[in-house]
């Protein structure tokens, strides 16, 4: 137990490449994320104004950190990697029934946004900035806890939810998605993970 959680003390290494987005380098070459309510000892330096989470890759090594201001049905999310610069915005704005997030990225760069469909139970459309439907994510076969991410009516990746109900600090949510998605649409992909795995709708 010891050594695992050594091991997701690591931060991932950041890429040397040169990229259209130098903030989202860490993301650039994965294929799946996870997102959890745990806290790091770096979310002191940032600041704890809200929940905060620390975002993994499939080795469970750190890429970047969150806190959510305001933890009601209307907030933002600040995400800033380990040097603590912010590289991704998710707002959320209040409202009855509303149920949709945009996402930046960097703070200021729309990138996209994430809606819940009001015609089908725990689905959801994500959309590129010009408004565009490129993803939907649906429950997998009513389960509250898998989604299918879809692009053309075909499966490319999955989402699932992980919660303990005895232990509200152990949720998280993590996403699989192809390696060549385009960095915008991974960026809008996480703003998804929040709206579905926290919010609280």
């Amino acid at each position: 137990m010891r050594d695992n959680e050594n091991v997701k003390e690591q931060w991932m290494p950041c890429p040397l490449e040169e990229r259209e987005y130098p903030g989202l380098t860490y993301i650039y070459a994965l294929d799946k994320i996870i997102i959890t309510n745990k806290l790091d000892t770096l979310h002191e330096v940032i600041g704890l104004n809200g929940n905060c989470y620390t975002i993994y890759n499939n080795q469970n090594q750190k890429i970047f950190l969150a806190v959510q201001e305001t933890p009601e049905r209307k907030y933002i999310i600040k995400i800033f990697n380990k040097y603590g610069n912010e590289v991704i915005q998710v707002k959320k704005h209040g409202g009855f029934c509303v149920n949709r997030v945009l996402v930046f990225a960097p703070p200021g760069n729309f990138v996209g946004s994430v809606e819940k469909l009001l015609t089908c139970l725990n689905a959801f459309r994500v959309k590129n900035h010009t408004g565009e439907v490129f993803l939907q994510v649906k429950p997998r076969h009513r389960c509250c806890s898998k989604f299918d991410i879809l692009s053309n009516n075909s499966t490319i990746g999955l989402m699932t939810k992980n919660e303990d109900c005895t232990k509200s600090e152990n949720q998280s949510i993590s996403a699989t998605f192809p390696v060549e998605m385009e960095i915008g649409h991974k960026a809008v992909l996480i703003g998804a993970c929040f709206l579905i795995g926290f919010s609280s709708n």
